[in-house]
């Protein structure tokens, strides 16, 4: 095996994990995603994903929706000069909607409708383009670095807001609330 095919193997191996975190959605573990601990058994004996195996993949989407919205904010503010607060929030926004999508269906392989799942998921972005459009003002105003690096700054302070808030309430599976009986 020569050194171009070790590096195909390992894309392939990348690419199974990957898909076998988020395609989660089929409620089928893997081979690979049980040896990596990312599904776990629930009292049903339906298979989910674990919260590392979930976070894992909200990383990857949330990676995707940050370029959708990184890329807007930066056509705003270099191609159209509109100053970098309001360009984000409206990245933000665009960044919102791919995550909806991606992350209704392979983060956390959601069973609530649409009707009930997009309001929560609404509410939760209001909270991280508030905490997304604060921290970033905050930064350009107290520190005056670039608006890229506040963005950054902003991104994260975010994260863990949208990933715990999404996980716990918007996508939260009917079989996974706890029996109210």
């Amino acid at each position: 095996m020569g050194p171009h095919d070790r590096h195909h193997s390992s894309r392939v191996v990348c690419r199974d994990r990957l898909v076998g975190m988020c395609a989660s959605h089929s409620r089928i573990p893997t081979p690979d995603s049980q040896e990596a601990g990312l599904h776990e058994p629930s009292r049903d004996g339906v298979c989910t994903v674990s919260v590392g195996g979930s976070f894992a993949c909200f990383v990857i989407v949330g990676g995707i929706a940050t370029t959708a919205h990184y890329a807007t904010l930066m056509a705003l503010v270099e191609g159209l000069g509109i100053g970098p607060v309001p360009a984000s929030g409206f990245g933000f926004l665009i960044g919102a909607i791919v995550g909806y999508v991606l992350n209704r269906r392979f983060t956390f392989a959601s069973d609530r409708r649409h009707r009930e799942a997009l309001p929560r998921y609404l509410v939760v972005a209001l909270g991280g383009l508030i905490i997304n459009v604060g921290v970033l003002a905050s930064v350009l105003a107290l520190v005056h670095w670039h608006y890229l690096v506040a963005q950054v700054i902003a991104t994260l302070a975010a994260l863990f807001w949208n990933f715990g808030a999404n996980r716990l309430w918007t996508f939260r599976s009917f079989e996974r609330l706890p029996n109210l009986k």
